[in-house]
């Protein structure tokens, strides 16, 4: 059973979600991106309802067989709901083009409404669609992967991957007693790597420490490094620091020479930062900072196309293994997981370099055997030949000829 986001990825930003709002209750989940975006069938199934609709302007509405999971999906405030052809009783693929978004209706700016039923078009029996998407992979076939971050208890590997999550974003640093769960511990880093969820580093002292500057980065980093390393992982990989409050501008200077400081430890290549939009992305333009997991907390809906990881305040905790936590999307292939090896690509100056070292000084072309003049022009395995010939050491021949 395949679900399908209904944007593509990076063409998007979450709007309201599912709950209460302004008195009310929004029944469905916003997806803000440009008029005339293209949006796309969540699933397979018929067209059900297509047109005007009340408070959507235009709507457009998929019944989903039991093949494929069931319910209704209803998409709404398009300019015009036929755009792409469709009429009622029409068949649609999961991730097929339906439409392109507009803002008609009862709308403040150009958005998709998304609502979901699980059995059969009944309005008073909406269901939150990001749970109804937890496993959706995008139109391009590209899967949103989930993560979770939580301090307050360990879920457990089996019963994160049984949720549908495939990383977790763990402390390195302690909690104290009052959360327990906080610092990533060895064994917990094992049960991660048995049951396939990566792990991604951060580091929290407390929520404004960064205010602190470069002293106190260096030492956060020392800390950090360490756990890491306690834990099986690499010292090349990136570790997220939090600036873990509302940050203004002119606490910048302290939050960068906090950076810097870590970046004395680890290289500045691996220096991440946790935070809302405006510190993050300031980080990112003064670099001290090359990898951002980003809040939407304190972000004004704002997302910096540069992030790595999205933690999704707005969708509140879910409950995994009795622990309450946050969901995180990753927002590129790379997003800082432990597994991901980092070795240097076999580019043509490393080939040349081999070469030489093996073939003689400036043969750095396939076909080129000028020899050594220390080893009497001849190659390093032909001198190895020619010693190993003189020697009289079984198997060794003296050198072939080279046309």
């Amino acid at each position: 059973m395949t679900r399908y986001w209904p944007l593509a990825l990076g063409s998007f930003r979450f709007g309201s979600g599912f709950g209460p709002r302004d008195g009310g209750f929004h029944a469905g989940q916003d997806f803000e991106a440009a008029d005339g975006t293209p949006f796309y069938a969540c699933a397979g199934g018929t067209v059900l309802y297509i047109g005007e609709a009340q408070g959507y302007g235009q709507w457009i509405v998929i019944d989903h067989p039991a093949s494929v999971g069931g319910g209704v999906t209803e998409y709404g405030h398009m300019w015009h709901a036929g755009a792409t052809g469709l009429q009622v009783g029409d068949r649609v693929d999961g991730g097929q083009l339906l439409g392109y978004v507009g803002s008609n209706g009862q709308s403040s700016g150009p958005h998709l409404h998304l609502s979901v039923m699980p059995h059969g078009y009944a309005p008073q029996a909406k269901l939150d669609p990001m749970t109804w998407l937890a496993s959706a992979i995008y139109p391009d076939g590209g899967p949103m992967i989930r993560g979770l971050d939580f301090a307050g208890g360990r879920p457990g590997a089996a019963a994160i991957r049984a949720a549908g999550f495939g990383f977790v974003v763990r402390y390195l640093s302690h909690g104290g007693p009052s959360l327990p769960g906080k610092q990533l511990l060895p064994e917990e880093a094992e049960d991660y790597r048995a049951h396939g969820v990566e792990i991604v580093s951060n580091w929290e002292s407390w929520g404004d420490r960064m205010r602190e500057g470069r002293a106190a980065g260096r030492e956060d980093a020392q800390a950090a490094l360490a756990q890491v390393l306690a834990c099986g992982g690499r010292p090349n990989r990136p570790i997220y620091f939090s600036a873990d409050w509302d940050a203004s501008e002119d606490e910048q200077d302290a939050i960068d020479e906090y950076l810097r400081g870590a970046a004395e430890v680890i290289g500045e290549d691996n220096v991440g930062i946790y935070g809302g939009y405006w510190p993050l992305s300031r980080a990112l333009d003064h670099g001290t900072a090359r990898w951002a997991w980003q809040a939407e907390a304190w972000s004004g809906w704002n997302v910096d196309p540069r992030i790595h990881l999205l933690q999704r305040n707005s969708v509140g905790y879910v409950n995994v293994g009795g622990v309450d936590c946050d969901v995180n999307e990753a927002r590129k292939p790379d997003y800082g997981q432990w597994s991901i090896s980092q070795e240097a690509p076999m580019n043509d100056e490393v080939l040349g370099d081999i070469r030489e070292q093996l073939c003689g000084t400036g043969q750095r072309e396939p076909g080129h055997y000028g020899g050594w003049p220390q080893l009497g022009d001849r190659t390093v395995v032909d001198a190895l030949a020619a010693i190993g010939a003189k020697l009289g050491i079984d198997g060794f021949e003296g050198p072939c000829a080279r046309t």
